[in-house]
């Protein structure tokens, strides 16, 4: 009897042992305090990432699916868990988002600029457009003096970057000034009436004299003064030349040789 007693008790006594161990098997420690946001950045040209925050414990690891993302765009990244210890509740995998932002252009330039009138058309251009965008122009191109309003309007798919905003600038052509020659001359006497002209007028100018078309001998001043409608030029300020008529002097005729 007290041989069949032992056999019982030593048998609870394993058995207690077993699920005493066993027990100590399964209850594996928890992993809190582990996080994983979403992030929302503006691109750059470098890589990000998403990742947990927290302290994982010793030997329990984390790898990350779809993750170190440089273009824009927006990308689900999962984060799995893998524990070399068997220690820990390995946490179910973990999603978030990551956002990358187009960037503006902070280097277009559309500069307003100045020209004189030549007769050419003359234009504004918008400068550092990275590859694959385009401005279209309204009222670019001119050739005539005034001053214009041009306005860039862009096309295009850039993945990285926005499409600029609406652009204005002022193209200015400035009205040329006229080369015109005004000289002094000398006459010699000789009855007639003698006069000093402007060259090289513009079409649409003319000039005006004061004291011009004299016939006796002398030395006159005239005065040139400018009139005239014209857009793409400007009128000359008055000139003055010297009108000279000398008296006739037979030494100075050339007799031609006569063969």
């Amino acid at each position: 009897m007290r041989s069949k007693m032992k056999f019982i008790f030593v048998f609870v006594l394993v058995f207690s042992g077993f699920l005493f161990l066993n027990s100590c098997e399964t209850a594996k420690k928890k992993i809190e305090n582990i996080t994983f946001e979403d992030k929302t950045v503006v691109y750059t040209g470098d890589t990000y990432a998403v990742e947990i925050k927290g302290e994982l414990p010793k030997g329990v690891f984390v790898s990350y699916e779809n993750n170190y993302k440089k273009d824009a765009g927006e990308y689900i990244v999962t984060a799995n868990f893998t524990d070399t210890t068997d220690e820990y509740e390995v946490p179910e995998p973990m999603t978030a988002k990551l956002t990358i932002k187009p960037a503006k252009h902070e280097y277009i330039r559309f500069d307003s600029k100045e020209f004189v009138y030549d007769g050419n058309p003359h234009s504004l251009e918008v400068i550092g457009l990275p590859t694959g965008v385009v401005a279209v122009y309204t009222n670019n191109d001119q050739v005539n003096a005034g001053e214009y309003t041009v306005t860039a309007r862009f096309q295009g798919a850039t993945k990285n970057y926005e499409l600029p905003e609406v652009m204005t600038a002022t193209l200015t052509i400035k009205p040329s000034s006229c080369d015109v020659i005004f000289e002094s001359k000398e006459f010699v006497y000789d009855g007639s009436r003698h006069s000093l002209e402007v060259k090289y007028l513009p079409h649409g100018v003319y000039a005006e004299y004061t004291n011009n078309g004299q016939t006796e001998v002398g030395e006159y001043q005239v005065t040139a003064t400018f009139k005239g409608e014209v857009d793409n030029y400007e009128l000359p300020k008055s000139m003055t030349a010297t009108l000279k008529i000398v008296e006739y002097n037979i030494n100075n005729i050339k007799l031609e040789d006569k063969e």
